[in-house]
Parts: C-alpha cells; sequence; structure tokens
C-alpha cells in the first residue's frame, strides 16, 4: 500500500513542478553550481553544501539547474513518505501509518514545496531518515543526522532534541562526526576569516530581520507579534481547520509518545523565538508530528462510523487545497520573474541599469546582460544609462547620482495567489536621463 502511496505521489509531483526560481534563495542555489561562494552568498551561510553536491549530481543529467532542483523536491516529497511510513508505524501500528502517510503528502505546505527548487523538503526527507534511525536506534544515526544538516542546517534543534532522547553517547559523537565531514571542508573552501566574517553578517541580519522584522525589541510585542505571525503561517500550510484538530490533538496525544514530544518541544520553541515567521515553509518540520497527532487523537475520540468519513473528509479538503495551489503555481508567471519579462522585452541592456533589491537575484540570473547594481551600497556613483531601473522607490531619494533622473514609467506585478511565496507582489519604476549630452 505505501508502495502506492508513493507513485501516486511522485507521478503528481511531477506535473506540478515550477519551471521558475522565483524565490531569492533558489537563485543562490542555481548559481552555486557554476560558483559555490558562501562570500557571494551562493548559498547564503551558513551554507548548503550537501544539497547543493545532490542538486550538482542531478544537473549532470538534466543540464537544468531550475530543473534539477525542482526535481530533487519532488522526487524527495514523494519518497519522503516511506520513511514517514516506517517511523509512525514502528511508532503505532500499520493502519495508523497508512492513514497518516495520506494526510502527510496531502498538506499544502508539504506538496506546494515540494514543487519549487527550494531545500525545505530534500532537508525534511533526511531529516525524517535521521529520526528514523535514532528511533531504531541504529549505530551510525548519530552520523546521519550530522550529514543531514549538510543539507538543511536549521533542523538542528530536532536532531540535538532526538540525539538528546536516545541518550547514547556514542550518538553525539556520531552527529559531530557527521557535521565535521561537511563543515570542515566547507570552512576550507571559503577561508576561516571569510568563514566567521560571512556568518557574523547573516547572525546580525537574522536577528534583525528574521527575529525581530525590524523592530525595536518589546518582549510583549515580539511575543504576540511572532504568536500571530506563527498561527497565519500554519493556517497557510496546513489550513486553518486542520492546524485547529491539530493543535489539540497535540495538547492530547504529545506526552504519550514521548519521542514526538521531543520532536515538537525542539522545533516549536525556536520556531516560536527565532527563526523566521514570514514564510509558510518554516512550519514543515511540524507536517511529521501533526498528521499522526491528529489522525490517532481522532480515531480513539470518535467511533469508526464517525472517524472514517471525517478522515475521509479531510484528505479530500487538504488534497483539494494543496491541488488548487500547485496547479495554479506550475501555470503562473511569479512576480518576481515577470519584472524581468518586462524589461527584457521594453528596454535595451546597453541604455539600461538596473539597481534592484528584491528582485536582484532574479535580473541576476534570467537577464545578465544588463548591469545590475544591489541597492543604495553598491549603486555607482555616476551612470551613463539612459534608463535606470528600479524596485524600490527609496532608491531614488537615496542615491545621489539619480537626481538628474526622472519617473517616466511605473509597472505593478502580481498579486499572486501562491501565499508560500516570499513576494506575492512586486513594482518596478523606470527613469530616465533628463538631460541628456551629446
Amino acid at each position: 500500500m505505501i508502495q502506492v502511496i508513493f507513485l501516486i505521489a511522485f507521478v503528481l509531483r511531477l506535473f506540478f513542478m515550477s519551471p521558475w526560481l522565483e524565490d531569492w534563495d533558489s537563485v543562490q542555489f542555481a548559481l552555486a553550481f557554476d560558483d559555490f561562494s558562501l562570500v557571494k552568498h551562493q548559498p547564503h551561510p551558513p551554507g548548503y553544501p550537501l544539497y547543493i553536491l545532490i542538486g550538482k549530481i542531478l544537473n549532470f543529467y538534466f543540464e537544468n539547474p531550475t530543473l534539477s532542483l525542482t526535481f530533487l523536491s519532488a522526487a524527495l516529497g514523494a519518497l519522503s513518505v516511506i520513511p514517514f511510513y516506517l517511523l509512525t508505524k514502528k511508532l503505532f501500528d500499520k493502519k495508523i501509518a497508512i492513514l497518516t502517510s495520506l494526510v502527510f503528502i496531502s498538506l499544502p505546505v508539504h506538496f506546494v514545496l515540494s514543487e519549487i527548487a527550494i531545500s525545505n523538503i530534500p532537508g525534511l526527507f533526511f531529516l525524517l531518515v535521521s529520526a528514523l534511525a535514532i528511533y531504531y536506534q541504529v549505530p551510525f544515526a548519530g552520523l546521519i543526522a550530522g550529514l543531514s544538516l549538510g543539507v538543511r542546517p536549521t533542523d538542528l534543534p530536532i536532531i540535538v532534541g532526538l540525539i538528546a532522547w536516545s541518550r547514547k553517547p556514542s550518538q553525539i559523537v556520531g552527529l559531530l562526526a557527521g557535521v565535521a565531514i561537511w563543515l570542515i571542508p566547507l570552512i576550507f573552501i571559503t577561508g576561516p576569516a571569510e568563514f566567521r566574517q560571512v556568518n557574523s553578517e547573516t547572525s546580525k541580519y537574522f536577528i534583525w530581520h528574521d527575529m525581530l522584522f525590524g523592530k525595536p525589541f518589546n518582549f510583549w510585542t515580539y511575543i504576540n507579534d511572532r504568536f500571530l505571525n506563527l498561527i497565519k503561517l500554519f493556517n497557510i500550510g496546513y489550513t486553518p481547520g486542520f492546524f485547529a484538530i491539530s493543535t489539540v490533538a497535540a495538547f492530547f496525544e504529545a506526552r504519550k509518545k514521548p519521542f514526538l514530544l521531543v520532536y515538537l518541544l525542539s522545533y516549536i520553541v525556536p520556531l516560536l523565538f527565532i527563526y523566521n515567521l514570514e514564510l509558510a515553509q518554516y512550519t514543515l518540520p511540524l507536517s511529521i508530528v501533526f498528521p499522526v497527532f491528529t489522525v490517532v487523537f481522532l480515531k480513539n475520540l470518535l467511533p469508526k462510523k464517525l472517524f472514517i468519513p471525517l478522515y475521509i473528509i479531510i484528505v479530500i479538503f487538504l488534497f483539494k487545497t494543496s491541488f488548487d495551489t500547485v496547479k495554479y503555481q506550475a501555470s503562473a508567471i511569479p512576480p518576481t520573474i515577470e519584472p524581468v519579462f518586462y524589461i527584457k522585452s521594453n528596454y535595451e541592456s546597453q541604455d539600461t541599469t538596473l539597481i534592484t533589491t528584491y528582485t536582484f537575484r532574479q535580473f541576476q540570473y534570467y537577464a545578465p546582460e544588463y548591469k545590475n547594481f544591489y541597492g543604495k551600497e553598491s549603486a555607482p556613483k555616476k551612470i551613463n544609462s539612459k534608463y535606470v531601473v528600479i524596485d524600490y522607490e527609496g532608491l531614488a531619494r537615496e542615491i545621489p547620482s539619480l537626481s538628474d533622473y526622472e519617473v517616466v514609467a511605473e509597472k505593478h506585478f502580481g498579486p499572486s495567489k501562491n501565499k508560500f511565496v516570499r513576494l506575492p507582489e512586486t513594482t518596478l519604476k523606470v527613469l530616465k536621463y533628463t538631460t541628456l549630452k551629446n
């Protein structure tokens, strides 16, 4: 049965893979295929060396970075149901494992992220393999877990929590060895001083942007804002109804399985207090525990004649929500890509300079023939182009060399119906030199 579930999930995911690198991180991953550099944020620190390595191996066959990374998400998204099933079967029984597996692959946060070139789903697959190895007390579970962090480092709190649950000193040694296998070469390639510097800069950005959302710190405001944002992301990734049921189910069921309780707390605490709460993808690791808690809770609570129809309704509703999103996502041009097409269609590269912020990576990747500067810090002191394109209105005031330019066109792109995108809409302004010299 689980083989059939995997096959269905895999085929569906192949049909709806996004053809775009719409996310900032996605472009960085693709650029890393030819020029791996933490200094250039290809990828961004702390680095995803094993994720890039697997993607490059696929790219030898596909010869298309976008397809390679998207296929990796689709394949591992479908394949993740296997370790999920095995873990759930060990924790409960075969019937629960089958029921929860169907919910697991139908969740919007799982299905949608399986269709884009991002590291979340590959990270989830290796996290599941690590969790399975730790629960089964496999001798090299710690090593496997350490290596998995080379795919997605943000899973560290869960890995540490589960290793602590195992109470095996050898697993701690294995974890350190697994991390060392990819971290030491990463430091060597980057350079010790450069590695320390880029991670320091990223940490400062992480604290100010991801943790504080660019606001001064006030404890109660901080907690309130992050709590409300977290609920919003769960509603997007799991649907409001399923999230409500899962929350109640987790309260009653989590304490009955210490392994799952440790997993839940190891991630929910840093998620609430530390991690980025602007993107639903950061809730993905909890897709492992929420389906289990929900199915077990409802099965224990309801008689069979009520549980079965309710379960079917839940699966159908989750699948339809996911299906509508991935269908739109696969056919629509993202609002971070539309600006590139607009500029390439209307302005010649030799006459146009780009000074961009949130669309910088997309222009860099899809329109490399244009002069493209990132923000006011890198903007040239003297601009000789007839046109200048900006994606942030403040740049016109902040860059002295734009004082001789005036806005001649403004274009809006979006909003996107896809709630998982980093930017649902974008705006470009085209400025023209007002006193052209002979």
